[in-house]
């Protein structure tokens, strides 16, 4: 029964052939990466195991280096994307002789990369994978919901029937008595992860609603009449992830969107760091007298706190004897603390200080990038989208100081980075369609 992971990979080609690669983005992909979990594989001898998304990419992978490499505009970024592509299963090939890592990567991180940059320069495809990115998630969620309530997981009870004894995710955690919600992303922090960022486009959808209305986007037309229907179901869908690393990133990136809604952003972005700068001083006292001591109440918060404090006394000598390319991922654990919660700390250790260093400038260039479309934007709608970008990156950046960047989350990153080598603050790039059918009469200046 595993062969029926091929069905999207199939649906793909169709689609492919019939509509090109604007359609299957939309169509196939966008729903694949948020609707299908990631935890069932097509296993076949000496090739990597390949899920739903995996497969759905590596058929628009062949498509887009066959068909749509000479539209393809080269950046300094693409490099840095290839080296840390590469270091993502180097130490994995010399060290272990294992390439899956590698094909993974490509499949995963690459080809994501490169759809997006090829397709969403379109500010109308942009909005229109945007719109259905927020719908798309709130499906999934309202679906997970269950897992709250009844502490099951929708996906892993209707999927294990087709993949026996697959399912290698965790089991529903609890916690205050309820199903800590993980959807299709395979655990509640991803899920937190993946809504966080539906939570922030849903926002500014809802915020510019109107002006939207006028495009015509090829996605659901009524989508929009719904924008806080949607944005309410995200925020509750959020709240029952009971993510506490998602929730803080939330509110980063609210904080971080909402400066791009005053008519001087630089100002108010001042504002918020002078702001921010005051409250670390007793945040960081009060997180690093919590997080000290020895572990003993296991499971508790704060016993939480004090394994992830553990994680860099432990780890960050062995990161450092890995010397530019790292481990792999088959290293050692220390002091019997087998799973990296920081994906900071577990790059460097994994993909060595090559891995760690070109992971650095990916952040850097794309906060770089939206940050400039924040501040020159021609438009208070396009700059309040260079912030929601901005927020949604940060927010993403300090949710994986506690967890590593896995399942779904993984390909949001490369989604970013995509969509930080397309949008830039050219006026003519924004401009609505032109209406047709309207009377005629003397021009006017309208103020908004």
């Amino acid at each position: 029964m595993s062969y029926i992971t091929l069905l999207p990979g199939i649906i793909c080609v169709l689609v492919l052939l019939r509509g090109g690669l604007r359609s299957a983005f939309l169509n196939v992909l966008l729903p694949v990466l948020l609707l299908l979990p990631t935890n069932f594989f097509l296993q076949i001898t000496h090739l990597p195991d390949l899920n739903f998304l995996d497969i759905t990419l590596l058929v628009m992978g062949m498509w887009m280096l066959v068909m749509e490499m000479p539209d393809w505009k080269y950046t300094a970024l693409d490099l840095v994307v290839l080296v840390f592509i590469f270091t993502c299963g180097y130490s994995e090939y010399t060290i272990y002789g294992g390439w899956r890592v590698l094909a993974l990567a490509v499949i995963e991180g690459l080809f994501t990369y490169m759809a997006v940059k090829l397709l969403l320069g379109d500010p109308q495809l942009r909005t229109a994978a945007m719109r259905r990115f927020v719908i798309l998630v709130a499906i999934a969620s309202l679906i997970g919901a269950v897992e709250y309530f009844l502490k099951v997981n929708p996906y892993r009870l209707f999927w294990s029937r087709f993949y026996p004894d697959q399912w290698i995710g965790e089991a529903t955690q609890v916690r205050w008595g309820f199903g800590r919600m993980a959807g299709p992303y395979y655990q509640s922090e991803f899920a937190g992860m993946i809504i966080l960022t539906a939570l922030l486009f849903s926002v500014w959808e809802a915020r510019w609603r109107s002006s939207l209305n006028q495009l015509q986007l090829p996605t659901l037309p009524t989508a929009m009449k719904y924008a806080r229907l949607l944005l309410l179901t995200l925020a509750a869908s959020l709240f029952m992830t009971q993510a506490r690393g998602p929730w803080i990133g939330s509110v980063i990136g609210m904080l971080v969107a909402w400066v791009g809604l005053a008519k001087q952003p630089a100002r108010r972005g001042v504002f918020l760091l002078v702001v921010v700068a005051i409250a670390s001083v007793p945040i960081y006292q009060f997180t690093t007298e919590y997080a000290s001591g020895k572990r003993t109440d296991y499971g508790s918060e704060r016993e939480t706190a004090q394994y992830r404090a553990e994680l860099l006394s432990n780890y960050i000598p062995v990161a450092q004897e890995g010397g530019l390319w790292g481990y792999g991922r088959q290293f050692a654990a220390v002091g019997g603390q087998n799973s990296i919660d920081n994906e900071y700390l577990f790059i460097w250790i994994v993909q060595g200080s090559v891995g760690a260093a070109t992971f650095v400038i990916l952040v850097i260039t794309a906060i770089k990038s939206f940050l400039r479309l924040g501040l020159r934007g021609p438009t208070m709608r396009e700059r309040h989208l260079g912030f929601t970008l901005l927020g949604i990156l940060l927010g993403l950046g300090f949710t994986v100081s506690t967890v590593w960047l896995g399942a779904q989350s993984f390909e949001i990153f490369f989604f970013l980075l995509g969509l930080s080598e397309v949008i830039r603050p050219e006026p003519q790039a924004f401009a609505l369609p032109r209406l047709t059918g309207l009377p005629t009469g003397p021009v006017i200046r309208v103020y908004t």
